[in-house]
């Protein structure tokens, strides 16, 4: 889903969450500092949806990978990786022959 950047993450998240709750299983959801608040509750009591949001350590001074961050870093990985293909930047047609 995409939205406009004045729009914050937990108001897109809803309308996000309760697609997932009506299409899939998916009842537990890792997610990051911005979806913190009163969307945790409402997801759990409405829709019956845990999240749980991954934080970084307060001590953390230096770069550490976070506890199951890397699942989401590997999955935005994989949907990037056959990007070229799928869009062509170049300005000119010369540019884009390989």
């Amino acid at each position: 889903m995409v939205v406009a950047a004045s729009v914050q993450d937990r108001d897109g998240a809803k309308p996000v969450l309760l697609d997932t709750h009506l299409r899939t299983r998916v009842r537990f959801v890792f997610a990051d500092g911005g979806f913190a608040g009163r969307l945790l509750d409402s997801a759990t009591q409405v829709l019956r949806t845990t999240i749980q949001v991954v934080r970084k350590p307060a001590d953390q001074r230096e770069l550490a990978v976070l506890p199951r961050r890397w699942a989401v870093e590997r999955t935005l990985a994989w949907l990037t990786a056959h990007r070229r293909p799928a869009r062509d930047y170049e300005r000119t047609p010369p540019c884009s022959k390989p």
